[in-house]
Formats: structure tokens, C-alpha cells, sequence
């Protein structure tokens, strides 16, 4: 803060720019041009009211960049204005950056400052700045001496483009984002874009998403440039301005580059400055300008300030779109190009995109949840009471009206969910339909030919009906990075202009990333060996499942063919580096197996016209796949001018010549995808007809409803272009003995679906073959059929070409609603949503969105049109938990504890609810609520009866209201004597627990609580605990011991459970003919909470499966002797035989052998080989010491043993130290290097620690310190292979930051690294720092407090001594905890003060105090000191009642906090116990195993007492 320097007597000449003026409200308000510093001030001193003092407000960051240059230009300035009069003040205000700045704290600051300085109405307050600087600065001028004038300098894209123009001014609040402003217009924005090539890339992303929602809602010509010229706009924004000088003052020097800018940005500034002048106070049109804003700020409530404002805003804006494309106002091609043209710019288009994942975590994301987002809505200022109003669009460019629109609460959150409930149709409802018409989209297969057709062909083609999905959107995406074509659209973006580059490609700069999209991927596999370059290499690639998927035929026939192709990952399989050698394609005679795939053979077709020399394709390997797919593309290759010639049965040739794009070519609609509404038809009894698929389709699935549906009893039609289809009366659909769908694999699900139902005839079992094609797709959809059509009750075998489906009839089906899991696969969605169409309860199909690989519009197509019944529904799976495979309909429901008094329910529910990130809820503090009086006055005044009857009432309204979702509700053990609750508990199908009491601490605890009566201690509440168990006392006991022995195991341990019961025929001890008392222990794991129960493959395996809640099946077969399972090809038929059963009832397959040689255990590592599966994983192993190898060498849930254990379980089992000492040992773990980087480190315990650990779980790890005062040192150490990860300390854990690729979200808010971590992600590793200090923290007073009894965290106050970086991460650790108060002391006040600000956000409460004395009045249960060897005097009064005192510092062992905490009988926490924990977090992170925790204690505590 400073004010200006005299006048210069002899001024400088002003460099005046040349601009372009905005008007707004009838003022030249808004100023454009580059270099504008000078021009500012002469335009103020000029042409505003003259002020005696100016306020320049900006941020710390850019004080440097900036203020220098506008104190100096204001001198001059002045000089030139008025010479001979002195020079009014102009006082500078800086604040720090962010969001957080934005409050009602820092305005006051602002405003009393100023005041001190003497500031009075003839102040002009400027804003130089952001778009946080202005909201606040421009209130700040709105309310201070009643309203000063204003001036807007933004300095970012997002603040020219919107909050600088309108006059909206704002601090924001904890309820949410603007909710305390005003409007006060700036009398000017001066718009300098000189200033954005400073801007970092991110940025320029977060202000691209107002660009493109200003062109969405209003300029179609300006879309379109949007759309064409990303890469344009990027180059001009970011470097435009580079090493330009004075470039762009006048017009006359402006570069193409400046003009795009310009252009961009005055476009945008023009159509808000109209509705802004239409429209000043948000009556009515200028609601169009907070399209997505609805939805984006209800995402950003929840992810700021990890997720930025524009990256929540194009996350809503497409939302938005789905909302006006669902109700029919908006075309399915408008969405797609908006979603790809933010894309374009870096800019997140999904609430799971990868771009927020990576920013906010998973954690962090799981909390966006549809219920969480319309709460948050409840709050927009656009709602009409509680009306939501969203901004629809008609197009790109125009909106359905001249304001927000209402909309229906259930539509926006049905957009929103990740998953979708289909209810059954009434059957009164299907015979109420009329013939129904539906023109499926245009075929992938044919749209992702014509696309390469296009692009290699020469000249212009007019593409038509062009699937608008995620696999041309990357098809299209690749072919650009090659250059190998130009788009336009046309039609408003229903024709897709291509103009073809004549088979010219180039190296593409970064990798083709291609999702899941396995044509694109094997038809470019081909298409990038045409780049005629002599050197590069490209790097074609997709996720993780297509990482899986089958490429070796494919890349074998290539290399034979000679190709430079090379697997970065597994063999055979994504992804692929293909070197470029300036050979190109070299043709001539090629061998393919194509047993595997058609799409193999299609892209070396596609490509042959532009070998070297001319292409004679031979097949071979056996029977060809999807004959009807290659006679497709040979069909389209000819209607773009390449003849093909079939010389033999599986032999073609191909001359040399070049594609001629057709002026138009229509895509055919996708007959795959024709088979749903048909299948529609056949399963409800109703009628429909698909007008764009008929005999004449090049696609063979339009052989579906000839083939499949008329054998099955429906009426057929069928013309050249036209099917209808006329589905029996409801249960009329009749199996078929034997189908081969070999010419239509990928419509197999549909046909499976119908199966499951065709129940009306005597043969109830429909086999369906020819599809073996189906098990290396999207997923292993034969088996994710199988165990989908489970949840329904429906039985079926997996066959190695096909499906058995045994048909149940519809009232059959099971009643409770089952959770379909998509395993990302849109026909495994959209064909099992035909089945909940008559399915009792309907069923909910989580990952709604994979149908956009095809058909984006399905869910809008199944309601609208066909009359579905459907929902929104909230799955409650995280990413992760997505990942990992099926979840239940229990999901996210609320868990119910029940528990006397004095059982620990509070305790419990109070830690899990803070650990799952849910509310906690005490059924009796509701209870208290709603009556108005305690429990013991209800009792007293009207009697036990009419506190049941209050009870029921509330139980009732909580199981079936708000808190029957995101909630643990703790119930006293009394709920259950009421038959009406017992009721009610049953119904509901969320988790209810029982907690069994230890009576004695339930006595001792009863004795003291007087103010209730107390139950007896009888064995009546035994009996209740086991009244719905069976009679046969025998069989109780040992269900009781079992319960005990399981709960024991939760108690000592955090790992996951493995429930197993193991038969005697199967290697066990438990009798094979107690089939009752082995279903009902399998059961009870179930409701126990095991993480896995192992079910042996038999009859009753699929019972265990359709309850198994949240636990994974492990569906296993035990061979003991070894002659049954065998593994070799040849002599796996039963293996075979099993697995297919196995899969078909359990999330994991098991099969154990024994082995009788050592080959045994190659055959088992290769068995695993050939038929592994992401969905499904297969544990394949070798008892007996002959089979321990197959042990060392088994991926997934390896069986072991520990040493303390006296014998193992099974023969040949080893530990895991042993088994990672093996792999260690043939190579399959290579040795990598620790180290804890920093200066002074020699006394760390660091290294004594982490090598403890790794020799205790047999790791060939090293741990060592790295010593170094600067981290240049560190770059080399950071790069080599064999770096494992490390540990910071000081001086360098803000200084590391520049060379790592990422922060977590803890690392970021705390501001310091101690942990960095290898992450691979493909073939490229990233380097991601963390900081697990804070996670010390967290699990040390975790742990005391539950030692101690502390009060809750949520119900205490803290106190953190001290300001420095420690204090950040115990800040942040508190608030992980879920304290709401804080307390900040240090020596130097504005530190804390600096810090408090900072962090005040996450609190409900965050100040500072000038002396610990101040603190004993708030009377902290938590003390966290974080100032080494602190001689802080501290009052005994800060010690009062039963507290825990943490402090960081780790020598002295006894620091004066914790002496004068132990003094007081508080619980005390070392900083070596911390050091311990953290440490442990650390070596999880980088192992993914568990930590030795003993191991690591002692070794550190050996060392600390040596030392010190």
C-alpha cells in the first residue's frame, strides 16, 4: 500500500492504442484493444468524474507483473492532463488470490482501510484483477460512502467475457457462491489482451467455457468458428502476444493472431453487454447468460476451489443440453458438438471426466451426487420460489425462449444420475399403444468406414446421419491429429462436411487416445502405417478395457507384412508404438487370422488402395468371423471408387488406387441397434416399426427380426427399407432350441434378453451360438450376460461360442429390484433395460452414459417414444467402486445400527459416519425434536406405549424420507419390540446391524445413566439376538461361535474378510450333506459384512449370489487330487466347463488343482493367460509344494499363510513375504530406490523405518537419504527407472512442487509436498505429490480420542499453536476430522492471521488469538502444537476437562505442551507417534500392500532411543 511519486516534470510521450468500444446501458462502457495502460488513465482523467483519490485493488500475483507499470503510467498521464496541478493520491490495496479472498471479512478489511486512509466519496475505486477481484472490489465501490465510481481492468479471459460486464457484485458466504451483493455498474472495463499471453493454459480453459456458452445461446456463426479453429484460438490467447513488443497498439500492426483474439473476445463482450442493456436486473433475458450456471454452480459448491468456475460451467452446460435434448427441444447432434468444442479447449464435459477426477480426487467427487446438487440448487437465485429454471437450448446459437425455462425437478435430476430406474410396463399401458415409429441413429459400423472412406478419399463429401457418439467422436479426432482430413458442419450439424487429404497423413504430436472405441482402434492400427515419414513413431492407445482387448492377430499380420509395431504394455493388446521408417504401408501378400474379429480384416481393406503395391489378403486360422461386416466394407470401399476382388473363399485383392468421395453419402441407420425398439415390441405385446432398416441393409443384424423374433412368435414385416415388428400377448414369446447368430454376434444380448422370458411353450431353454466373438468385446459380454440375467433370477450357461438361457416365466422374475451393472458397455444397457420393461420391480442399470457409444438418446427414446417408465437413480458408485464391478440396490441407502444403551452405537455410527463421509442421525435426538419434549419427561407425562407410538412415527419417516439415503441412523435396542418396527425394518433394503452387547461395560454403563430407565440384563436379549435362527441347537451354537470368532477378526484387524466354507469333497472339513446350515453361515457372512464370501460352485451358488449385498462372490471348485482340473489346452475342457459356471454366479472365479509336476504350473499361469477378464478376474492355482510357483505367479488374491500361524491352511501355501521374495526372484518385481529428500536428514529415523517394512513383507526395496540443499539435484534422481517414490522434508516441500506432474487435493490446499508418488497411467508415468502429515494426524488423535473418550470431533473446539507450514497440514487435518472450531495462536499475529484467512473456508469457525489465555474460555479438546522446542508459557486453564495434546515436534521426547497436558491427566501424542503414522500412510501409497505397523514402530523407536 503506497501512494504515487511526485509528478515528473518533463512527461514521457503516452502510447495511446487504438481500441474498440462496447456500449452498455447507452455507454461506451467497454474498451478493447492491446497495450491499453497508458490509454486507461488518459481516458479516466479525461473523460470520467474527476476523483481526489484512485484505489487500485489487485492481488499479490500480479503486483509484480502489473502495478509498477500503472503507477508510472499514471504519473504520466497526469503530467500530460493537467501539468501545472498536483497529482490526485493513488493508493495501491493488494490481497491474496483465490476464492477465499471473496468474503465478507475481507471486503470489511478493504473498506476499513480505505477509511484510514482518509478515503472519501470522490474516491474511484479499480479493480485490476480476476474475476474474484472484481466481484469484490465492485461491492466494495457499491456500498462504501453509499457508492463511489468503479472501473473494471480485468486480467483474465473468464473476466472479460462475463464478470466485468453486467454490474453484478458479490462476496460469497458458506451457504453458497454471490449470495451478499449488489448490482453497480463500472463506468468502464477496459478490456487489455496484451495481458493474456500470462495466462496460464488453465485458465485460458476456464474462461473458453463463457466464449463458448455466449456462442451456444446466441451466436451460430461464432459456434462455428469456435468449433473449426480451436487450435487457432489456443495459439492466439496463449502466445499471441509473445516477444510482440508493442504489436497490436494500432489496427495497423495487429497480427492475424490479435484479430482472432479480438474478435473472439468482442463477440462474447457484445452479446452480454445487449442482454445486460435489455435486461439490467436479471428480470428476464439476461437469465440466458447462466446457461449451465444453474448446474455448473451447484458442482462448483462442492468441488471449489480444486475444480474451477469454467470447468464446473462446460460440465454444466452439457448437462443442460441432455436436460432440453430429453425434452425434445434440442437435436442429439447439438449436444455432441458442444460437448466436443469444449472438449477442445481442455475443458471437462462430464461430472466423472477425467480432467475433474484428476483435479478434485475421488474422494471429493464422490460427494457429487444428484440429491447433494439439488440441494444445492434450492439456493440459485434463478429459482422461482422453488421453481428450478434452466436455459434451454432449441440449437447451437438460438434458445427455446428469451429466459430461464421451468423444469421439473425429476428431469434435471434424472440427468444428472449416473444410473437409471426402468419400471415395468403396465400391461393396461402396452395394450393402450398404438403403433410406435423409431428411427434408430446412424450405424457405428458404417459411420466409422465412411469417416476413414472420407478422410483418405479425395475431395469434399457430404456426410449424412452420421452417428453422433463417443467412437466417431475420437475416429474424427484421430484422423485430424493425422491431418488426414478437414470437417465442416452444415444443416445445422446434421451434415458433416469432409474434405478428404487424398490418403496424406503426418505424424500426430501427441497420442491417438481412442477410449473404448475398438473399431477405431483396429482400423487405425492400419491407417497410421500409411504416414509416409522417415522418422517418429505414434502411439495409438485407449482405457483400460481396451487396453485388454485383442490386437495380436491383427498386429502379427503387419509386422509379417513389415510394419514397425511394438506393444508398450501386455502382448497383444493396447498400446501399440508404430515406428514410422518411410516405407509406409508396404502391401503385396498378407496373412490374417480372422477368427477373432472381422474389424481386422476391414482395416487392412480400407487401407490396401494406398500400399506400396497392390494387397492380395488371405485368411486364415479357421473359420471367419462376421462375414457380413467385411462384405460391408467391401460394398462402401466400391461406392468410393476402389474395386476389391474375392478370388477365393477367404482371398481378396486389392489394387493400388486412390478413394473418390461421393458428393453425399447417407449412413444407414445401425441395425444393431434397431434391434431394441423391436425387441420392445416382441416383450410387452406392442407394436413397433424402425422405417430405416429393411432386407436391403448392408449390416447382417437386420436379419434380426426375420430370424430371431418371428421364430419366436412375433409378427414380422419386412421391405427393402422398412421393418415392423408385432410382439405376442404378454409371456407369449416362445425359446428356440438352437440359433447361430454368427452373422448378426453383436444382437446375441438382445436375443439372450427375449430368451429369459420365452416361457410359452414345454422347451423353456434357448441356446444361442455362434458368438464367440462376444467374450473379447467391450467386455466378456457372454459372461456379463450370464451373471446379469442372474440378478433376475434367470439361469443360463457360458459356453465358449455361446449362451444357454433358461427361460422363467415373467410373474417369476425375481420380485426385489435388481442393480445391472454395464460393465461401460452400451448393448449390455440398452439390452437388459428391455428386460426391467416387464421385470416385477423393473431394475436400475448403473452407467447410463456407456449407451453413448452408440445411441446417446436411448434413455430419452425408451420414455418418450416406446413409454417406459424411467428414473433417474443415484447408484452411489464411486469411480472406483465402478471400476471393481457390480453393486446392489442397497447402495448409498442409509445403514440403520440398532443397539441398547450403552453398546457404543453413538461412538460407532459417529466414526463410520465420518468415515464414509455420511450425517449422523440419533433416532432419539429426532425423536426429542419433533415432540418438543425429552424421552424421559414423554415417559414420564404419558407412558412407555405413547413413546412407541412417537417412535414408530419418526422410525417410519426417516426410513422412507431425506435421511433414508447418505445417513447412519443409530436406534435404541427398545425399536424392535413393536411388531409395526419390525415391520418396517424388514421392508426397508438398506443395511440394518444389530450390535451385540458386552454386558458388564453395559451394566457399569447403565449404573451411571439415571436419567432413563434401565433395561434387565436377562438372557432375553440373547434370545432376540438369534430369534430368526434355526431351531437345531447344535447348528445355533456353532453359527454363534462363528459370529464371535468373525467379530473378533473386525476388531484386530483392518483387512478385508474372505468368508469361507469349505466342503470335504472339496478339500475341507465341513459336511457335505449340511446344505442348510452352510447356506445360512454363507448367508450370515453376507449380513455380517464380509468383504468376500467364497461360495463352492454347486446348485445353490446362485442363492448366495442374489443376496450377497455389498460383499464380492468368490465362486469356486477345488480338484484336491488333481485329475479333474486340468490346465493344458487340449485337456481343459472341464476347466473350461467350471470357469463358464463360476462366472456365471460369483464377481470372482476360483479354481484350485493340485499339482503332480512343475509344468503343472506353467499350464496354470497360461490357463489364466487365455481366459483372463477385467469384470470377472480368475484366481487359478497348484496346492501341494510341487505347486507353490503357481502361487508366485497368481495376479489376483493369492491364498497365504503367516508365520505365526502353526500349520497352513491348504498344502503349499507360503507367505507373502515369501511370495514377493520369489517374484523378486524371476524377475517380476524389480527392486526400486527410496529416499527422503532434504538438509539437515542425517538423524532421521526415515530409512530405519521404510527398510524395516520392506524386509518384512520380502520387498527388494532400499530406502536412503538423499541429502541436498537445493532440488536441482534431484531431477535425475526424480527421472531413473527405478525410482520408487520418496520422502520431503525441509527445506524443500514447496520447492519440489515445479518438477512433479500433479498434487493431490491435499497436497494443493496445504500447500506442501512430503510424499512423492509414481503413478503410471498407459506408458506414461506421472509423478504426483501428496502430503501424509496430515494423515499422522489424523489416525494419532483418532486414536486418542477413542483411548481417552474425548468429546467428538464435530463437538469440540481445537487450538493449533503456530503459523508455519506444520500448521497448515494440522489445519487441514482437523478439518478432515470434522471439527467446526478453531483456534489459531502464534507469535507473530499476522501470520495466524494470514493463515486464518486462508482456511477459513473449511471451518464453521476459524480465529485467531493474541494469547493463550484467550483460548481456556472455548475450552479445546484438541491441542496441536506445531513450533519446535516451544517455551510458549501454557496455563494450566488450557487443560480443562478431558482433552488430547498433539505435538509435532519429535525431540524432546517431552515437550512443554505434553507436559503440561500429562499434568492434567490429558491424553498426550508424541511427534514420534506421528512421524510412525504418516510414515505408514507413505509406504502404502507406494506399495498398494499394507504396512508392517509393528515392524515400523520398533525399528523407528530402536533408533529414537538410541539417539536421543
Amino acid at each position: 500500500m503506497s501512494a504515487s511519486s511526485d509528478a515528473q516534470t518533463t512527461p514521457r510521450p503516452l502510447r495511446l492504442a487504438e481500441v474498440e468500444v462496447i456500449p452498455v446501458l447507452g455507454q461506451d462502457s467497454i474498451v478493447c484493444g492491446f497495450h491499453l495502460v497508458d490509454y486507461i488513465w488518459k481516458d479516466i482523467f479525461e473523460n470520467l468524474k474527476a476523483a481526489s483519490t484512485y484505489v487500485l485493488i489487485t492481488d499479490t500475483n500480479l503486483l509484480a507483473l502489473y502495478v509498477e507499470k500503472y503507477k508510472e503510467a499514471f504519473a504520466a498521464a497526469w503530467q500530460h492532463h493537467k501539468p501545472s496541478v498536483a497529482a490526485p493520491r493513488l493508493l495501491i490495496y493488494t490481497l491474496q488470490p483465490g476464492e477465499t479472498s471473496k468474503s465478507r471479512a475481507t471486503k470489511g478489511a478493504i473498506e476499513d482501510w480505505m477509511l484510514e486512509q482518509k478515503c472519501t466519496r470522490d474516491t474511484m475505486v479499480l479493480a485490476l484483477g480476476g474475476g474474484v477481484i472484481g466481484d469484490l472490489v465492485g461491492f466494495v465501490a457499491a456500498t462504501f460512502m453509499r457508492g463511489v465510481p468503479f472501473v473494471q481492468i480485468p486480467t483474465s479471459l473468464l473476466a472479460m467475457v462475463d464478470s466485468s460486464i453486467g454490474g453484478k457484485t458479490a462476496v460469497d458466504t458458506p451457504a453458497g457462491k454471490n449470495l451478499i451483493g449488489a448490482f453497480w455498474q463500472p463506468q468502464r472495463i477496459f478490456m487489455d489482451m496484451a495481458v493474456l499471453s500470462t495466462l496460464p493454459e488453465r485458465e485460458f480453459s476456464n474462461g473458453m467455457a463463457e466464449v463458448v456458452k455466449t456462442a451456444a445461446i446466441w451466436l451460430p456463426e461464432e459456434f462455428e468458428v469456435l468449433e473449426s479453429r480451436a487450435d487457432d484460438i489456443r495459439t492466439a490467447v496463449l502466445e499471441g502476444q509473445k516477444d510482440s513488443g508493442s504489436a497490436g497498439l494500432t489496427k495497423a500492426t495487429r497480427t492475424v493472431a490479435q484479430g482472432l483474439l479480438l474478435r473472439v473476445i468482442a463477440a462474447s463482450a457484445r452479446v452480454k453487454a445487449h442482454v445486460v442493456t435489455h435486461d439490467e436486473r436479471e428480470l428476464g433475458m439476461r437469465g440466458l447468460l447462466n446457461f449451465g450456471h444453474t448446474i455448473g454452480h451447484a458442482i462448483e459448491a462442492i468441488l471449489s476451489p480444486q475444480v474451477l468456475h469454467g470447468e464446473c460451467v462446460a460440465v454444466g452446460c452439457v448437462l443442460e443440453a441432455e436436460v432440453a435434448r430429453r425434452m425434445g427441444h434440442l437435436g442429439e447432434v447439438s449436444v455432441k458438438r458442444l460437448a466436443r468444442c469444449l472438449a477442445a479447449y481442455g475443458l471437462p464435459t462430464a461430472m466423472d471426466d477425467p480432467i475433474i477426477r484428476r483435479r478434485a480426487g475421488d474422494a471429493k467427487l464422490a460427494e457429487v451426487r444428484p440429491a447433494r446438487l439439488m440441494q444445492v440448487m434450492r439456493v440459485d437465485k434463478k429459482n422461482i420460489g422453488t421453481q428450478k429454471r434452466l436455459v434451454l437450448l432449441k440449437r447451437l446459437g438460438q434458445t427455446l425462449e428469451m429466459k430461464p425455462t421451468n423444469v421439473d425437478d425429476a428431469l434435471i435430476e434424472a440427468t444428472m444420475s449416473k444410473g437409471m430406474l426402468v419400471g415395468p410396463l403396465a400391461a393396461e399401458a402396452a395394450a393402450a399403444t398404438v403403433e410406435t415409429v423409431v428411427v434408430p441413429p446412424g450405424s457405428k459400423s458404417i459411420s466409422n468406414r465412411a469417416l476413414q472412406l472420407a478422410a483418405l478419399g479425395q475431395g469434399e463429401c457430404r456426410i449424412k446421419n452420421l452417428l453422433h457418439s463417443d467412437d466417431t467422436q475420437v475416429m474424427l479426432a484421430a484422423l485430424q491429429a493425422m491431418d488426414g482430413c478437414s470437417f465442416r458442419w452444415e444443416d445445422d450439424g446434421d451434415t458433416l462436411v469432409v474434405v478428404g487429404g487424398g490418403g496424406r497423413l503426418r505424424v500426430a504430436d501427441q497420442e491417438l487416445y481412442l477410449g473404448n472405441a475398438g473399431t477405431a482402434s483396429r482400423f487405425l492400427t492400419t491407417t497410421v502405417n500409411l504416414i509416409d515419414a522417415s522418422e517418429g513413431s505414434t502411439v495409438v492407445t485407449g482405457n483400460a478395457r481396451m487396453r485388454q482387448r485383442p490386437a495380436g492377430p491383427l498386429v502379427d499380420a503387419l509386422r509379417t507384412n513389415g510394419c514397425v509395431i511394438e506393444y508398450c504394455e501386455r502382448e497383444g493388446s493396447l498400446p501399440l508404438r508404430i515406428t514410422h521408417t518411410g516405407r509406409g504401408f508396404p502391401g503385396g501378400h498378407i496373412q490374417l487370422a480372422a477368427s477373432v474379429s472381422s474389424q481386422y480384416v476391414s482395416s487392412i481393406l480400407l487401407c490396401a488402395p494406398y500400399a506400396q503395391e497392390a494387397v492380395r489378403l488371405e485368411l486364415v486360422g479357421g473359420k471367419v468371423i462376421s462375414q457380413p461386416y467385411i462384405d460391408m466394407t467391401i460394398a462402401m470401399m466400391e461406392q468410393f471408387g476402389c474395386h476389391v476382388e474375392r478370388v477365393a473363399e477367404n482371398e481378396y485383392v486389392i489394387p493400388r488406387g486412390a478413394y473418390i468421395n461421393p458428393a453425399e453419402y447417407v449412413v444407414e441407420s445401425d441395425a444393431s441397434s434397431a434391434t431394441y425398439p423391436l425387441a420392445f415390441a416382441a416383450i410387452t405385446g406392442t407394436q413397433c416399426t424402425v422405417p430405416s432398416i429393411g432386407s436391403s441393409s448392408l449390416q447382417g443384424d437386420a436379419r434380426f427380426a426375420v430370424e430371431v423374433l418371428r421364430p419366436m412368435g412375433c409378427t414380422v414385416e419386412q421391405t427393402a427399407t422398412a421393418t415392423t415388428v408385432r410382439g405376442p400377448a404378454r409371456g407369449g414369446l416362445k425359446a428356440l432350441d438352437e440359433i447361430d447368430m454368427e452373422p448378426m454376434t453383436d444382437a446375441f444380448l438382445t436375443a439372450a434378453v427375449l430368451a429369459a422370458v420365452a416361457a410359452a411353450a414345454s422347451n423353456r431353454t434357448t441356446r444361442i451360438r455362434g458368438i464367440a466373438n462376444q467374450h473379447v468385446k467391450e467386455c466378456d459380454r457372454i459372461e456379463a450376460m450370464c451373471t446379469e440375467l442372474a440378478k433376475f433370477g434367470v439361469t443360463t450357461e457360458n459356453h465358449a461360442d455361446g449362451i444357454d438361457v433358461h427361460a422363467r416365466q415373467i410373474s417369476e422374475l425375481n420380485a426385489e429390484i435388481p442393480t445391472v451393472y454395464c460393465y461401460d458397455d452400451h448393448r449390455v444397457a440398452m439390452s437388459l433395460s428391455l428386460l426391467a420393461c416387464v421385470a416385477p420391480g423393473g431394475a436400475v442399470i448403473e452407467e447410463r452414459r456407456c449407451v453413448g457409444k452408440t445411441w446417446p438418446q436411448w434413455w430419452d427414446v425408451l420414455a418418450r417414444d416406446l413409454g417406459a417408465p424411467t428414473i433417474g437413480a443415484d447408484t452411489g458408485a464411486t469411480p472406483t467402486e465402478a471400476a471393481s464391478g457390480p453393486t446392489t440396490q442397497t447402495q448409498g441407502m442409509s445403514v440403520v445400527l440398532i443397539g441398547m444403551r450403552g453398546v457404543g452405537k453413538t461412538t460407532l455410527g459417529q466414526a463410520a459416519a465420518r468415515e464414509l463421509g455420511l450425517e449422523f442421525v440419533d433416532l432419539d435426538d429426532l425423536l426429542e425434536r419433533d415432540v418438543g419434549q425429552t424421552i424421559p419427561e414423554i415417559i414420564n407425562r404419558s407412558g412407555w406405549p405413547t413413546f412407541r407410538e412417537h417412535e414408530t412415527r419418526v422410525l417410519a419417516g426417516a426410513l422412507s424420507g431425506e435421511l433414508s439415503r447418505g445417513a447412519i441412523i443409530a436406534c435404541g435396542g427398545g425399536v424392535v419390540e413393536s411388531e409395526t418396527n419390525r415391520t418396517l425394518l424388514k421392508a426397508y433394503t438398506g443395511p440394518v446391524i444389530c450390535l451385540t452387547p458386552n454386558m458388564e461395560h453395559v451394566a457399569e454403563y447403565l449404573s451411571h445413566d439415571k436419567l432413563r430407565p434401565a433395561y434387565a440384563i436377562t438372557s432375553d436379549i440373547h434370545d432376540f439376538a438369534t430369534a430368526d435362527l434355526a431351531d437345531d441347537k447344535t447348528g445355533t451354537e456353532f453359527v454363534s461361535h462363528v459370529h464371535r470368532q468373525f467379530t473378533l477378526l473386525r476388531h484386530s484387524s483392518r483387512l478385508p474378510v474372505i468368508f469361507t466354507v469349505r466342503t470335504q469333497p472339496q478339500g475341507g472339513r465341513f459336511p457335505v450333506d449340511a446344505v442348510e446350515l452352510r447356506l445360512r453361515l454363507l448367508r450370515n457372512a453376507v449380513q455380517w459384512g464380509s468383504e468376500y464370501v467364497d461360495v463352492e460352485v454347486d446348485d445353490h451358488a446362485t442363492q448366495i449370489y442374489s443376496v450377497r449385498g455389498n460383499s464380492l462372490v468368490i465362486a469356486s471348485f477345488h480338484d484336491p487330487i488333481g485329475t479333474r482340473l486340468r490346465w493344458k489346452a487340449g485337456e481343459d475342457e472341464f476347466a473350461l466347463e467350471m470357469l463358464g459356471r463360476a462366472r456365471a454366479c460369483g464377481d470372482i472365479a476360483k479354481l484350485i488343482s493340485t499339482a503332480r509336476d512343475w509344468e503343472d504350473n506353467s499350464a496354470c499361469h497360461a490357463f489364466v493367460q487365455r481366459h483372463h477378464s477385467p469384470s470377472t478376474p480368475l484366481i487359478a492355482l497348484n496346492m501341494g509344494y510341487v505347486g507353490q510357483m503357481s502361487r508366485v505367479l497368481c495376479p489376483c488374491l493369492t491364498p497365504v499363510t503367516h508365520s505365526l500361524l502353526s500349520v497352513a491352511s491348504a498344502p503349499g501355501q507360503i507367505s507373502a513375504k515369501q511370495i514377493n521374495e520369489a517374484r523378486a526372484l524371476i524377475g517380476l518385481l524389480p527392486a526400486q530406490r527410496f529416499y527422503l529428500f532434504g538438509t539437515p536428514i542425517q538423524q532421521s529415523p526415515s530409512p530405519a523405518m521404510h527398510n524395516a517394512a520392506f524386509a518384512a513383507l520380502g520387498l527388494p526395496h532400499s530406502y536412503e537419504l538423499k541429502e541436498t540443499p537445493t532440488v536441482d539435484a534431484l531431477v535425475p534422481v526424480l527421472a531413473a527407472e527405478n525410482f520408487g517414490g520418496a520422502s520431503v522434508t525441509i527445506p524443500h516441500k514447496q520447492a519440489i512442487i515445479p518438477l512433479l506432474d500433479s498434487l493431490t487435493p491435499a497436497a494443493e490446499r496445504i500447500g506442501a509436498v512430503n510424499t512423492i508418488i509414481p503413478v503410471v497411467e498407459g506408458v506414461q508415468r506421472q509423478l504426483v505429490g501428496d502430503n501424509t502429515d496430515y494423515l499422522g494426524i489424523v489416525g494419532c488423535l483418532r486414536q486418542a480420542q477413542f483411548e481417552c473418550s474425548a468429546s467428538s470431533f464435530t463437538a469440540s473446539t481445537a487450538l493449533v499453536i503456530g503459523a508455519g507450514g506444520t500448521s497448515r497440514a494440522a489445519l487441514y487435518a482437523l478439518y478432515t476430522l470434522g471439527v467446526r472450531y478453531v483456534l489459531i495462536f502464534n507469535r507473530t499475529e499476522a501470520r495466524a492471521q494470514e493463515l486464518a484467512q486462508e482456511f477459513a473456508p473449511l471451518f464453521e469457525k476459524l480465529s485467531t488469538i493474541t494469547q493463550l489465555e484467550d483460548a481456556a474460555a472455548s475450552a479445546p479438546a484438541y491441542i496441536i502444537g506445531t513450533i519446535p522446542a516451544s517455551d510458549i508459557y501454557l496455563p494450566d486453564a488450557l487443560f480443562s476437562g478431558v482433552g488430547v495434546a498433539l505435538d509435532m515436534a519429535y525431540k524432546p521426547r517431552w515437550t512443554p505442551l505434553l507436559e503440561a497436558a500429562s499434568r492434567r491427566k490429558w491424553a498426550v501424542v508424541h511427534g514420534v507417534a506421528v512421524l510412525i503414522e504418516q510414515g505408514i500412510h507413505q509406504l502404502e501409497k507406494w506399495t498398494h500392500s499394507v504396512a508392517p505397523a509393528k515392524y515400523m514402530g520398533d525399528a523407528v523407536h530402536s533408533k529414537y532411543n538410541m539417539d536421543f
